[in-house]
């Protein structure tokens, strides 16, 4: 996953040494009620960018939108949907449409490199460590996160600790990932010409895409 500046997760090795092993399973992140919703808004925020990804490319293939978002969502995985909506977007956009697109993938790429980490990684908890999850990759030799879960002391540097205010950070970059693409969208439809304004002042001030550049003057 590519790094972000507001992922504050760290390594459990860094963070607490863990004498009681740890607990992992499909529903384990259920026993953590406070955090378990950041996961998933996670997840969830995600899908509604995609939305408004496949509602982006109906407009450049001047379809309707319905037609459009059918046609993205059939891609498999994403980075063949991504492939698709740059060589769309190549052909289809110019000027300052082009490169504010450019720099929109660019903001959000993170942010499902993230979601795919949220959805596919393998959660767990530990009893000394009663705030927080504990995430490894779905990469991770299954032996060795078996392990983990059974031997106390065994710590690493693949194991992510999050707590609250990690999850918190993540959430708002999924937020700012479905209003970054939302209010794009809205900027390429004539017809929401009366939204354009609203559409650039929104922009303008969400930091995921100020951090990347804003919007070009070019």
């Amino acid at each position: 996953m590519e790094d972000l500046d507001t992922d504050m997760a760290q390594p459990l090795s860094r963070v607490k040494k863990i004498t009681k092993g740890r607990r992992g399973g499909p529903f384990i992140i259920l026993e953590r009620p406070a955090l378990a919703p950041y996961v998933i808004g996670v997840i969830t925020a995600w899908s509604h960018t995609e939305v408004a990804l496949g509602r982006i490319l109906a407009h450049i293939l001047h379809t309707e939108s319905s037609v459009g978002l059918q046609m993205y969502l059939s891609l498999v995985g994403g980075a063949q949907r991504r492939a698709v909506l740059r060589g769309a977007a190549e052909r289809g956009l110019t000027g300052k449409d082009l490169s504010l697109f450019n720099v929109v993938m660019k903001a959000i790429k993170p942010i499902g490199e993230r979601r795919n980490d949220f959805a596919h990684g393998l959660w767990g908890i530990a009893e000394e460590l009663p705030d927080a999850l504990l995430w490894d990759s779905a990469d991770t030799d299954l032996e060795d996160y078996e392990k983990g879960l059974k031997q106390s002391g065994l710590q690493s540097d693949d194991t992510l600790v999050y707590r609250e205010n990690d999850l918190i950070r993540c959430k708002t970059d999924a937020q700012e990932a479905v209003m970054l693409v939302h209010n794009f969208g809205t900027l390429l439809y004539p017809g929401y010409h009366y939204a354009h304004d609203g559409a650039r002042r929104t922009l303008s001030t969400l930091p995921l895409l100020v951090k990347h550049g804003g919007l070009p003057t070019e």
